[in-house]
């Protein structure tokens, strides 16, 4: 009698592990930073913005409509000029954080800039040692805030690993 709600239960417990499977685990640490980081990202808009100010973490949501994303983003941040605006050494990985405006490279697929909504960047947060960079997160904030990039290029991290990027 009660097997087809057990067996929706299995169901929705088996995608929720698959769906989830896709964000990799971060270090206590690695989450401190990365929220300080995004939340000091936010302080970067002109005095004179009149938008929300506000970021949406979207890497469950993006990872599975975009499963190439963390490939994308990565092979955006190589490019010269698109390195991180910040990065930090931590007991044998070096944190780093890019920007990857909506109108360009990879961001035009992912549907930032729709017409009647809020044009939005990503900003992404990459764990870079021997075994290569991984995507952490991966937010969507709002277009305008002022973000320098390249303190040094995600090539020249990645080489300091002796990954040939």
């Amino acid at each position: 009698m009660h097997r087809p709600a057990i067996l929706l239960g299995l169901v929705w417990l088996f995608v929720s592990l698959v769906v989830a499977s896709g964000v990799p685990y971060m270090w206590r640490e690695e989450e401190i930073l990365y929220n300080t980081w995004a939340n000091e990202y936010l302080g970067g808009y002109p005095a004179h913005y009149d938008g929300v100010l506000q970021r949406n973490p979207s890497y469950k949501h993006m990872i599975v409509a975009h499963p190439e994303l963390e490939t994308q983003a990565r092979d955006y941040a190589l490019q010269p000029g698109n390195g991180p605006y910040k990065m930090q050494d931590m007991r044998g990985v070096t944190m780093a954080m890019t920007k990857i405006p909506g109108d360009q490279g990879p961001a035009r697929s992912w549907n930032l800039r729709q017409t009647d909504q809020i044009h939005e960047d990503v900003i992404a947060f990459w764990r870079i040692n021997r075994n290569g960079a991984r995507l952490l997160g991966f937010d969507k904030v709002p277009v305008g805030a002022n973000a320098v990039q390249e303190v040094k290029s995600m090539s020249e991290i990645m080489r300091g690993y002796r990954l040939h990027p």
